[in-house]
């Protein structure tokens, strides 16, 4: 289990301190590996005794791990507000696309001139 929690903190250090530069491949491959760890801490878990030793002992690293997940969520929540934005662009161009092109549709309507 020592060796689960060193590669699951090492791995979510190394990506907190790359989040700026990573890209969606990196982010998606670094979440496979993080959920395959947690399964398998979380399986050794649930073996343990409640009064275990060893929960302590992990509780450091249960620390670390909180730390540099905030930093990973505030990088999420940036690239998130940063493709909602790019989403919004999109859907007001489209508004606009589709409000001038609509212009140029024929309408069935007649106008009748009379003279007075």
């Amino acid at each position: 289990m020592d060796e689960l929690f060193a590669s699951l903190v090492s791995i979510t250090e190394a990506a907190a301190l790359r989040s700026d530069s990573m890209e969606d491949e990196q982010w998606a491959e670094f979440m496979e590996e993080r959920v395959k760890l947690l399964i398998q801490i979380r399986r050794l878990d649930a073996e343990l005794p409640d009064n275990a030793p060893e929960r302590l002992r992990y509780q450091e690293a249960a620390k670390r791990l909180a730390d540099w997940d905030a930093v990973i969520m505030s990088r999420m929540e940036e690239l998130k507000a940063e493709a909602a934005e790019h989403l919004g662009k999109i859907t007001d161009f489209r508004k606009q696309k589709d409000a001038y092109d609509g212009a140029d549709t024929a309408i069935d309507s007649y106008f009748v001139d009379k003279k007075w």
